[in-house]
């Protein structure tokens, strides 16, 4: 599956891109296929592959960031003292300065024998700029709030990311599914299960507790090995 962190085409580029070449530009709203096949290539490649098959349409759908899913909603914290309210406003303030016109991905597809053939383009750019989801930014809250458990929390992310550090698997997990199956195998060893709460609601790939801990363990794991390259 391509991954591709790159600014995501206009879709009134994309159109002409697509007419230049010849096709005709499908916007979808929806994608229910089964088999699917997804290539590591650039549009123009993509294109030329296209051809090759003699295909007429070529479908594309944008993905966005829902807003919806940032603004914490007051019913979550309306009966809650002025101080957790005030930091929540603060936060909600922040999300609603964000342009949301953005899309997060592209994909731009052909259907050949009943197969989707396509190529993905992602720009996580919420994900790059730490903008956490309602349901994560309630919880890193709610986690200030109580500085009791903050030292203990902070003792097992630093031995957990040790472990992890030194497995050379770890080293092939370059983006975030990978990272999210070897959390899962991780975790599921006994000697592990003491770190579960670090990254329970485990969430999706990219989204969640896990996502959360993984991007920044990825992180500190490339700084990590720039120090060794850069003593």
């Amino acid at each position: 599956m391509s991954e591709k962190e790159t600014p995501i085409i206009d879709k009134q580029c994309l159109n002409q891109k697509l007419s230049d070449y010849g096709f005709i530009p499908v916007e979808v709203a929806a994608m229910n296929k089964t088999e699917k096949i997804y290539l590591w290539s650039d549009l123009e490649a993509f294109l030329d592959l296209a051809r090759t098959f003699e295909q007429k349409h070529v479908f594309f759908e944008y993905y966005f960031y829902d807003k919806d899913d940032y603004i914490i909603p007051e019913s979550r914290y309306k009966d809650s003292h002025q101080e957790y309210q005030k930091k929540v406003q603060e936060r909600n303030d922040l999300v609603d300065q964000i342009n949301f016109d953005f899309p997060s991905r592209l994909t731009v597809f052909i259907i050949k024998d009943s197969t989707l053939i396509g190529v993905l383009f992602d720009n996580n750019w919420l994900d790059k700029n730490n903008i956490l989801t309602a349901e994560e930014a309630l919880e890193d809250i709610d986690f200030n709030f109580r500085p009791q458990n903050k030292t203990k929390k902070e003792e097992d992310e630093r031995e957990m990311r040790e472990i992890i550090f030194n497995d050379p698997e770890f080293m092939f997990c370059k983006n975030q599914d990978l990272r999210f199956q070897y959390l899962r195998n991780f975790i599921e060893k006994e000697e592990h299960e003491k770190f579960l709460y670090l990254v329970m609601p485990s969430g999706s790939p990219r989204s969640g507790k896990a996502k959360m801990f993984l991007d920044k363990t990825w992180l500190l794991y490339q700084d990590k090995l720039k120090n060794k390259k850069n003593p």
